[in-house]
C-alpha cells in the first residue's frame, strides 16, 4: 500500500508540474481533437491543488448518495472510513516536499 500511495502522490505531482505532458500521447485521438481530453485534464488540474489528502467532503457526498439505495449507509462516519495515514506518512517523512525540488 505504501508503494502504491507513493506512486499515486508522485503521479499527482507530475500531473500538476507538467500539466500538458500526460496527454501528449493522446494528441492524435478523436477525443483530443474535439477537446474532450483537454477539458477533462483542465478540470482535474483545477481540482488537485497540491497534494490531495482524501477529500472528506467529497466522500460525504458519495456516502449520502449511497443512502438512497442502502439506508444502512446513513450510520457510517466518513472519518472512520477514510485512512490517510500513508499519505500523511509521506508528508511527515519529507517525500512530498522533495517532489517540489525535482
Amino acid at each position: 500500500m505504501r508503494r502504491y500511495v507513493r506512486a499515486y502522490v508522485e503521479a499527482i505531482h507530475y500531473f500538476k508540474a507538467g500539466k500538458k505532458e500526460p496527454c501528449r500521447s493522446c494528441a492524435n485521438t478523436h477525443e483530443w481533437k474535439t477537446g474532450v481530453l483537454e477539458h477533462t485534464q483542465d478540470w482535474f488540474y483545477t481540482k488537485y491543488a497540491g497534494l490531495s489528502l482524501p477529500p472528506l467532503d467529497g466522500y460525504q457526498v458519495v456516502l449520502q448518495e449511497m443512502v438512497s439505495t442502502n439506508p444502512k449507509a446513513s450510520t457510517l462516519n466518513v472519518k472512520e472510513l477514510v485512512d490517510a495515514r500513508f499519505v500523511k506518512e509521506l508528508e511527515d517523512g519529507g517525500f512530498v516536499a522533495s517532489l517540489g525540488k525535482k
